[in-house]
């Protein structure tokens, strides 16, 4: 799957999400985030990185730093995957690239599908998933990825792309 996402103007773009596969589970992410999907590529290490970071990127001339969703949510991989992609997202002015297992579609969701995550005192820390879409048989989890990465994160994701 490479190439830019294909904008439909029938849907209001806020309430569009491109969905993905993380190990068996399903998370989305606001359209208006994403600018496109591209194939697994070459990757530069940068030593001395949190495991997450997956180090950087040329994307057609511009150096994007990309990190490993899974491992920085802390999902167990279910199997070794040969399809992952590569989503490259705008998040405050800054391109990222995170490494997801499959992009699964472009959905929109209907008034009232995607509710509040639920309320716990297990003391996880999960104010980076912002709604639960219900569908038939399964959950998407929808996901801030600018409270997935922390502000240390951003500091050294912007540092990274300004020294390459």
């Amino acid at each position: 799957m490479n190439g830019s996402i294909k904008q439909n103007n029938n849907h209001s773009d806020d309430s569009r999400y491109l969905c993905f596969m993380l190990g068996k589970e399903k998370f989305g992410i606001p359209l208006l985030q994403v600018k496109e999907v591209i194939a697994q590529t070459n990757i530069t290490a940068i030593p001395q990185a949190p495991a997450y970071f997956k180090g950087i990127m040329n994307l057609r001339g511009q150096i994007v730093s990309v990190i490993d969703l899974r491992s920085k949510l802390k999902i167990v991989s279910s199997e070794v995957n040969q399809e992952g992609a590569i989503v490259i997202l705008d998040i405050s002015g800054l391109s990222l690239g995170v490494v997801v297992d499959s992009v699964d579609s472009v959905v929109v969701y209907p008034e009232g599908v995607i509710s509040p995550p639920p309320d716990h005192d297990s003391g996880l820390k999960v104010e980076y998933i912002v709604g639960v879409a219900r569908e038939k048989d399964h959950i998407t989890l929808i996901l801030d990825l600018q409270k997935v990465l922390n502000t240390e994160d951003m500091k050294s994701l912007r540092k990274n792309q300004k020294v390459a």
